[in-house]
């Protein structure tokens, strides 16, 4: 509780569920000041129950560890949504009623999001682990887009499946979501990725190749342990971001890499002296300027996989199989024919018809 004396009378200050509750005690003895406090702050608790009606009232962190322990195991991006929703609770505070959420609130966690931006993953040199570091950018709007509709779906859910008694946020989500620029269409040609290999630090000509040839995200590739990988039944089991395993087929190129490199029992196995390689951002587009590549990420040396693999196959479901994607529209965006395929396709279909 907040007493606090302002001339003769103590006054008495709270805040319930977003909402700042203040105002005098008419009393110049603390004792009856707590007292008049807490029947205020009853009060106010008992208004927000008589506003639910019959419905069930929940705080944000309650429906929202709720959905992920019900929900959890069948969300393709759980680890996305966790950390969506436990970022919301952050914000919105772990105890603040779900349905006193308003549009103001939603708008200023936006704003939040994109305050804080990307952070910079480190690794704790006392726990070995990465941690969240300093801001390195922007969030994109597709990122924030994604926690609103995380937020959505995890309200509605609470909604319809238990009847809580939820804010109604679908105007205000729907004005905060902004419009996101078309899918990347960015990969490199055969010459361009040993351009590029050529270029690269040391630390990186390795994970980078690797990640050329398995198609692996950043994440699964630096993070990859020799306990993942399996040289006698020539696989690699790494963790996909719904939390569910994929097995990936290790060609002989990979092998070879890998036993170069050196396999133990356990372990990182890329690494730069001694240590797992944490930021590689700077010197990767160091490598892309020395090459002379432009608007290139590591992202798009998976795109470059998958377009390389339904390039010389023609099988795109091969390329879901291989990416771990659940639906076929997903592998789309990644999988993308260059300029001269296409003219020969036009060409095939030209060349068929007789004036």
């Amino acid at each position: 509780m907040t007493i606090y004396k302002r001339g003769k009378y103590f006054q008495y200050r709270f805040t319930l569920d977003g909402k700042r509750y203040r105002g005098s005690t008419k009393t110049s003895c603390r004792q009856q000041a707590e007292i008049f406090e807490a029947r205020q702050r009853d009060r106010a608790y008992q208004s927000l129950i008589s506003d639910a009606g019959d419905r069930t009232i929940m705080t944000c962190r309650a429906a929202f560890d709720k959905y992920l322990n019900t929900k959890g195991e069948r969300l393709s991006s759980r680890h996305a949504v966790a950390s969506a929703l436990d970022r919301a609770c952050s914000y919105f505070g772990d105890d603040r009623h779900l349905h006193t959420l308003t549009s103001n609130d939603i708008a200023n966690w936006c704003k939040h999001l994109r305050d804080y931006g990307v952070r910079k993953w480190i690794i704790d040199p006392v726990s070995n682990k990465r941690v969240v570091g300093d801001r390195i950018g922007d969030m994109s709007d597709s990122t924030v887009n994604r926690h609103l509709a995380y937020l959505r779906a995890a309200v509605n859910y609470a909604d319809t499946a238990w009847d809580v008694h939820v804010p109604d946020i679908s105007k205000a989500i729907k004005v905060q979501t902004t419009k996101e620029p078309p899918s990347r269409k960015r990969f490199l040609t055969s010459t361009e990725a040993w351009a590029l290999v050529d270029q690269l630090a040391d630390h990186l000509v390795d994970p980078v190749t690797f990640s050329l040839m398995t198609g692996m995200r950043q994440a699964n590739c630096l993070n990859l342990d020799w306990s993942q990988v399996n040289f006698d039944a020539r696989q690699i089991i790494i963790v996909l971001k719904g939390g569910e395993e994929q097995v990936v087929p290790m060609s002989q190129p990979v092998v070879d890499l890998l036993i170069e490199i050196g396999p133990r029992k356990e372990g990182f196995v890329f690494l730069r002296d001694g240590q797992p390689i944490s930021s590689p951002r700077t010197a990767f587009r160091a490598a892309c300027r020395r090459a002379g590549i432009e608007d290139f990420t590591w992202h798009d040396l998976r795109h470059t996989f998958a377009t390389w693999m339904v390039q010389r196959t023609g099988r795109i479901n091969l390329v879901q199989t291989a990416l771990g994607h659940k639906h076929i529209t997903t592998t789309m965006r990644y999988a993308h024919h260059d300029q001269q395929d296409l003219a020969d396709a036009f060409g095939k279909v030209a060349d068929g018809i007789t004036l």
